[in-house]
């Protein structure tokens, strides 16, 4: 309740944290005090949560300034043909390498996340990461001069 100010949020973070426990229990090699252990766990999972509320926070916030952009910009940007040649890259990519960018950059969540959501390491999440921005780079730099409009 003291990180998250909400009830409700609150006691679904100590849930969450109850299940992972309960899903991870052969696995779980506690080292500490079980109450420590728990203390810890819940305030990681809200300063998780509330890391991903400011990245979502942020942008909703970048969404509103680029369709609020005037025309009166130095080099307008042609979003247009941007978000159309973007998708376009991403359909591209591999399936898993497609999944864990969209997760990221899509839906913000973090590496250690998307690791445990899809059952892989953080390192194959990086290595996606690395691959998918390597071919974003790659297939859209051509395009520059039509994503700048002149």
């Amino acid at each position: 309740m003291g990180y998250l100010h909400d009830g409700e949020n609150a006691e679904e973070m100590v849930q969450d944290v109850f299940v992972k426990i309960w899903e991870n229990a052969p696995r779980l090699q506690i080292e500490t005090s079980l109450l420590s252990y728990l203390y810890s766990s819940v305030r990681n999972a809200c300063l998780n949560y509330l890391k991903h509320e400011k990245i979502k926070k942020k942008h909703e916030q970048e969404t509103l300034q680029e369709n609020n952009i005037s025309e009166s910009t130095e080099s307008p940007v042609n979003f247009n043909f941007f978000k159309v040649l973007l998708a376009q890259t991403i359909g591209l990519l591999p399936e898993k390498c497609r999944q864990i960018f969209e997760m990221a950059k899509f839906e913000g969540l973090s590496y250690e996340e998307i690791a445990e959501y899809l059952q892989v390491s953080v390192k194959t999440v990086e290595n996606q990461m690395g691959i998918a921005l390597k071919k974003l780079r790659e297939n859209m730099t051509p395009y520059m001069n039509q994503i700048y409009e002149q």
